[in-house]
């Protein structure tokens, strides 16, 4: 399970720097409370991002943070 998981790790990361490279990707700190990440993550929905990694997503009763 180990190293599934560390495969799992490097695939996501290999994958980002790609959509770095290209300057397709935007990211959501992790540092910021989570009123601050719903804000970011609407802003940058708004201004047409592609990727939005560490999305902050809010339904209801419920929250998290999610790639789209």
């Amino acid at each position: 399970m180990r190293l599934v998981q560390e495969k799992g790790h490097a695939h996501e990361a290999a994958f980002l720097d790609r959509l770095r490279a290209v300057g397709a990707l935007v990211e959501i700190a992790n540092d910021a409370s989570l009123e601050e990440k719903l804000e970011r993550t609407r802003e940058v929905m708004r201004g047409g991002a592609r990727v939005i990694y560490q999305a902050a997503l809010r339904e209801g009763g419920s929250s998290g943070m999610r790639i789209f």
